[in-house]
């Protein structure tokens, strides 16, 4: 059985999440605090006691010129006498559930290692962020400004160049701050993330409107639908020679447009080539 989680689960949801994960209980305690909100966690029972919980968390996507909000799964953890029964994977599908009613365009979630994309994958995930050997320090941004709302507007300008970024408010920025004070200010890259659109249309009229002088037919195969870009606008429509036949996740990536200069010239032509960034996610 699948539901929310509400105030009287929480500390057998920190418990799973202790068991599962090893997290110290400071860590764990300053994730309950600030992120945690019962309304957005999915749980498994079984015999009326979660077993699996899933979190949900609310964040904006800046995505060329427009900002939208967008999903984060993270905490997903299964105790292990529970594992291997594809309770995790009823919580991922149920998430997308909720997300979709709730008109949410985009999951996105950082995979505990680089085995698990393939897993993910099999939900319709596709890389888009890339990890990279720039290390980010905020011990110096710190103890070089004033306040927090300075260190804040300075924080943000250091990734103001990215094409497609998870924003964080200031809130999310004295979370992140208390996180790193636990982990001694060590220095952290760029996050390996994954993304799955779950509202193509909405993610379609964004892209024209970004790319007004292209015009061409995409059909997205394994959802069974087709659309036409022509100027700015896109319409649905039939056609046995689409320019573009693709499965979701390769449209994903087109248009993140993630390593565009890696594909065959026909993408190149029609798809930009952007930098898109995640981090700082209390991963």
């Amino acid at each position: 059985m699948i539901r929310f989680a509400t105030e009287k689960d929480t500390e057998n949801i920190k418990s799973i999440w202790k068991i599962c994960f090893g997290d110290t209980d400071e860590f764990i305690n300053l994730f309950f605090s600030k992120k945690y909100c019962p309304e957005n966690t999915l749980l498994f029972l079984e015999n009326n006691l979660p077993v699996s919980a899933l979190q949900i968390l609310n964040y904006d996507l800046k995505f060329i010129d427009k900002i939208f909000p967008i999903n984060y799964i993270c905490g997903i953890c299964t105790l292990s006498e529970f594992r291997n029964k594809g309770i995790a994977s009823k919580l991922i599908n149920y998430s997308h559930k909720v997300s979709s009613e709730k008109k949410i365009p985009i999951s996105i979630l950082i995979p505990a290692n680089e085995n698990l994309i393939k897993f993910y994958e099999h939900f319709g995930y596709q890389q888009v962020f890339e990890e990279n050997n720039e290390n980010y320090s905020l011990k110096k941004l710190i103890e070089e400004t004033e306040n927090l709302e300075i260190a804040y507007k300075k924080f943000c300008d250091l990734f103001s160049d990215k094409d497609i970024l998870v924003l964080k408010t200031f809130e999310d920025f004295k979370t992140i701050v208390s996180e790193n004070k636990i982990s001694n200010f060590e220095s952290k890259t760029s996050c390996l993330g994954l993304a799955k659109i779950l509202d193509f249309e909405f993610i379609l009229k964004i892209f024209a409107s970004q790319n007004i002088e292209k015009s061409f037919s995409i059909e997205i195969s394994d959802l069974k639908q087709c659309f036409y870009i022509d100027k700015g606008k896109i319409l649905k429509y039939s056609n046995l020679n689409p320019d573009f036949k693709l499965n979701s996740r390769m449209f994903c990536r087109l248009v993140f447009g993630y390593k565009i200069n890696e594909l065959e010239e026909k993408f190149q032509v029609y798809f930009p080539e952007y930098q898109t960034e995640i981090n700082f996610m209390l991963e």
